[in-house]
């Protein structure tokens, strides 16, 4: 049992039927035992009906533990195979340095690594490899943002200059890979300035620059690129997250949905016309969206609808997560219907019409 709160950190898919999945490809579950919480990876295999129905439990990165599974810094857990893999702990005070754990088992061990010498501000893998925005930090302070890239099953890494980083401080930069395609995001230094968009078609430069005034946000937009050239967009602005589609990554990008990021829910692309979106809590929004709901859009965003039953216990300030590999088949963690301090893993075959619990 995974007594809550509990949130899971997730990769996207390296492919359809990865052997590592812990919802689904790699996650980390941070549960609160009625002590410090600790991270916890669990692995899923897929059978031969294509569901996940062994789960077993792998020995996490070492991670300090936390007083309470909010506080726990897990930091980004990436894979590019099922046995490649990297977890990006940023650090818990300000000036600390950032730790960076790799495995070559599928999770099974971990050791600690270094990225060249900058400090590791994103990172994200796929089966092209690993990538991962850089820069020179001192305390708050950045500069020298770049761009590094290694191949899975190595160690050595190369980098190449940012274009249009000079003077962000330490700003985010948003990451963001599908194929051999990179995606990088990051509001300018200039105030007012159009946030700046650049793809590097061949994992590396040169890069293409287009300033993209509808992806503003209050740092980086996240962007998840899909097979075929779409892209949908998460935008941060405050009190309110924004979601976007287009349909190819140079625009024109236009906006889907908008909701209280505070509020609890989220949005799940899957495809290019194919997304999912809920809300864990009662909440109003300006499509009068009920709470404790989950729908789905096959349009790229144009319209939603009901997609099944609410899987979980309703309306008790926690915020559920979900994670789709296709149209169909998708998994959620959130509380279980019968007791709420204990989180659930549950799965459904038939886009989210009927769902089963798979764990615990």
């Amino acid at each position: 049992y995974l007594p809550g709160p509990c949130t899971v950190n997730k990769t996207m898919p390296w492919r359809r039927r990865a052997v590592l999945v812990g919802l689904i490809t790699a996650a980390t579950v941070m549960a609160a035992c009625g002590g410090p919480a600790s991270a916890v990876v669990l692995s899923g295999s897929l059978g031969a009906d294509g569901l996940v129905h062994h789960w077993r439990r792998l020995r996490p990165p070492p991670i300090p533990a936390a007083h309470d599974a909010l506080s726990l810094n897990d930091g980004t857990l990436a894979f590019a195979s099922s046995l490649d893999g990297y977890d990006v702990v940023p650090p818990s005070t300000p000036g600390g340095a950032t730790r960076v754990y790799a495995t070559t088992d599928g999770g099974t061990s971990w050791h600690q690594v270094r990225i060249n010498t900058e400090t590791v501000l994103t990172f994200a893998g796929a089966p092209s490899g690993f990538y991962a925005v850089t820069a020179r930090c001192h305390l708050e302070s950045c500069d020298d943002y770049r761009l590094a890239h290694s191949a899975a099953g190595t160690t050595r890494w190369s980098s190449t200059p940012i274009p249009g980083t000079g003077g962000l401080g330490g700003s985010p930069v948003g990451l963001a890979v599908q194929g051999t395609e990179v995606l990088l995001n990051f509001q300018p230094a200039v105030k007012g300035g159009p946030p700046h968009l650049l793809i590097a078609s061949n994992s590396r430069a040169p890069f293409e620059i287009h300033l993209m005034r509808p992806l503003v946000s209050v740092g980086a937009c996240v962007l998840s690129p899909q097979p075929g050239g779409a892209v949908w967009a998460s935008c941060a602005t405050g009190m309110l997250v924004s979601y976007l589609h287009s349909p190819s990554a140079d625009g024109p990008y236009v906006g889907v949905w908008r909701y209280a990021g505070t509020g609890g829910g989220g949005f799940v692309p899957v495809t290019g016309n194919v997304a999912y979106r809920y809300t864990g809590i009662a909440v109003s929004s300006p499509e009068k969206l009920p709470g404790d709901i989950v729908q789905r859009s096959t349009n790229g965003g144009r319209t939603f609808t009901d997609a099944g039953p609410w899987p979980f216990a309703r309306n008790l300030g926690t915020t559920p997560q979900f994670l789709f590999l296709d149209e169909q088949e998708g998994f959620g963690l959130g509380p279980t219907p019968t007791n709420a301090a204990v989180s659930e893993v549950v799965e459904t075959a038939d886009g989210g019409r009927h769902w089963t619990q798979v764990l615990p």
